[in-house]
């Protein structure tokens, strides 16, 4: 499978799909599991494009509205009254022999409501637009364009729509602005010029920033929960003659089978790599990478890891998940997750803080706080 990176092949992926969407009846628009706003706003952003094209786009999911935060909720229930979105059961009603399926932000079909699909006649036609490094259970297509050098999805769909010369009105402006926000982590990620550039454009073509701000302000029930799980985080020093990193991992072990959403955790793991700890003789500590692991139902285990952006020797988060569940997760150095079907969450820490010394050839110690709440310096 040839690998597209944009930059170098951007005429490839604009060629690519309007040549697919133009031959297709049918478009069907797949995401990651648990959609955030990168996901839902390139979905969006491909369905617009459909749509300028005279084509039918079906945004498929198999989300549960209810576990969604509260404020994402509401737009997602505001755009199902102006796109179509069915999950995956009614595909078949509705798919025909020439139609396309792209996917977005996302690389692995087991990450997707197309699981069930991966050794599926149906998938004929598949493009991939992804930002995540290529997974070892990528889907199979001549048409994949990943970018590992980009913020988001949202970011190569507006350059998509750039190069198609397709206005980007309001609604999606502002959708756009939140994926890539959301996946910079308040812009505190901010790694390449192109992502500056298109953050600029997007608030000269009316996003508001202010209210992007607000969407991801956390709620006070969802601060509570967070608190409860940074109640016990363990935080380790791992070193060698060349680097040393401070880790924060994170679960609740007071109650360690207590069931999370995913947003909640994700919302956990970037609020850690916030913090910096004190030890009983004073010294500093400010987290480089932070884990966290916690359930999301009775058996699957969600693992989230973050970590700062450095120029030498950067933390690369990803490779470690990707080892730790032999290669059936990953994502960026910075940005990174999977899920493991386990009943013993212990186990899997022990392993992570293994894995973690092996993979960066370090040795490690714990940091014991001087404290037992953590202080924020930030």
């Amino acid at each position: 499978m040839e690998k597209y990176y944009l930059g170098k092949s951007f005429n490839n992926l604009e060629k690519t799909l309007i040549m697919n969407i133009c031959s297709s009846k049918n478009v069907f628009i797949v995401a990651h599991k648990d959609m955030d706003y990168d996901a839902l706003a390139s979905s969006i952003g491909l369905a617009t494009i459909c749509k300028n094209y005279g084509v039918n786009a079906y945004i498929v999911t198999n989300d549960n509205e209810e576990m969604m935060k509260d404020s994402f909720r509401n737009i997602f229930t505001n755009l199902k009254s102006k796109y179509y979105f069915i999950n995956s059961t009614q595909i078949p009603f509705v798919q025909e022999e020439n139609d396309l399926f792209i996917f977005t932000d996302v690389n692995s079909i087991k990450r997707t409501a197309l699981k069930d699909m991966k050794d599926s006649n149906n998938l004929k036609k598949v493009i991939v637009i992804d930002h995540h490094e290529l997974d070892i259970d990528a889907i199979k297509t001549d048409n994949t364009f990943i970018n590992p050098k980009t913020s988001s999805a949202s970011e190569i769909l507006f350059s998509v729509f750039k190069k198609l010369d397709i206005e980007i009105r309001d609604e999606l402006v502002q959708l756009l602005l939140a994926g890539i926000y959301q996946d910079t982590l308040a812009l505190t990620l901010l790694r390449f010029p192109s992502t500056v550039l298109i953050i600029s454009k997007l608030i000269e073509y009316g996003a508001n920033y202010d209210e992007i701000k607000e969407l991801f302000t956390i709620d006070f029930t969802e601060k509570l929960i967070i608190n409860e799980l940074h109640e016990n985080t363990l935080f380790y020093n791992y070193y060698n003659d060349n680097n040393s990193y401070n880790v924060a991992i994170d679960m609740n072990t007071k109650e360690p089978n207590t069931i999370y959403t995913e947003g909640q955790l994700a919302n956990a793991v970037d609020e850690l790599l916030k913090y910096s700890i004190e030890d009983e003789n004073d010294n500093n500590y400010s987290i480089d990478a932070a884990f966290i692991l916690g359930y999301i139902d009775e058996y699957t285990l969600s693992i989230k890891a973050r970590s700062k952006i450095q120029d030498d020797n950067p933390f690369d988060v990803g490779e470690i998940i990707r080892i730790l569940t032999n290669n059936n997760g990953g994502g960026s150095i910075n940005r990174a997750g999977t899920i493991v079907h386990t009943d013993n969450i212990y186990n899997v820490l022990i392993s992570l803080k293994e894995l973690i010394r092996q993979c960066q050839n370090m040795e490690y110690k714990q940091i014991k706080p001087k404290q037992k709440n953590k202080s924020k310096t930030k």
